[in-house]
């Protein structure tokens, strides 16, 4: 009788044990999920062969938080009423790559007083591609474009856009490009554009073009207005 006592106890001991350790993990397991940080993006892990996933326009903004990552846009996304700064600068530039996959980005304005002015704003061996733009109007000094303020190195293809603004008081103003540097541009378009610039180097589809750069099956319908080296 003793020892069967003695069984009870071991075996009631082992259980609370058990239970207790139990418990523990159920209460740590939502202190550990909610420490794991929450994407800004609506999917993907940013490589190459999982992308970010875009579907709004503050998604499209927060690509500045992770400027070497690869992007889709998921669906066509509106930035109406939306205040936008461009995406990377000289200092910073986008440096990866973005996919439209055939999707439009419409409504948006950006205006500053500053150089490399566009969506996005400076882009480095970066390659954007298949998108659609609508109604954009955009501002600056120098090197602004409907698009990408300067591109140096990388590619600009199937990009189409319509109802583009551009102005800039420097050099280099383009409605879709403002200055195009050792990089390609092709299969591209801009229509119903108008572009003012102050200086020089202003162009309905690129404002300036240097090195070994490649501009091929791209045209722009609209009106060019500058002071030198107009096209």
């Amino acid at each position: 009788m003793r020892v069967k006592r003695m069984r009870h106890a071991k075996v009631s001991f082992a259980r609370k044990l058990e239970l207790i350790v139990t418990g523990a993990v159920l209460l740590l397991s939502p202190l550990i999920a909610s420490s794991a940080p929450a994407s800004a993006f609506s999917g993907g892990s940013g490589t190459s062969l999982d992308p970010y996933e875009i579907t709004t326009c503050s998604e499209l903004l927060d690509i500045a938080s992770n400027l070497s990552a690869s992007y889709v846009l998921a669906n066509s996304i509106t930035c109406l009423l939306t205040p936008f700064t461009p995406i990377g600068d000289n200092s910073t530039p986008f440096t990866g790559t973005f996919d439209g996959q055939g999707n439009t980005i419409s409504d948006v304005t950006v205006s500053l007083a500053s150089n490399y002015v566009g969506i996005f704003g400076d882009t480095s061996d970066a390659t954007i591609s298949n998108l659609y733009l609508q109604d954009i109007t955009v501002s600056g000094q120098g090197y602004v474009g409907g698009l990408v303020g300067y591109v140096g190195g990388g590619s600009v293809t199937n990009v189409f856009a319509t109802s583009v603004t551009v102005s800039g008081s420097g050099d280099s103003v383009g409605g879709l490009v403002g200055g195009l540097g050792g990089a390609s541009m092709s299969k591209s378009s801009v229509e119903d554009v108008s572009v003012t610039g102050d200086g020089q180097y202003v162009g309905g589809l690129v404002g300036w073009v240097v090195g070994p750069s490649t501009l091929g099956e791209a045209y722009a319908q609209g009106t060019v207005t500058g002071d030198n080296q107009v096209g």
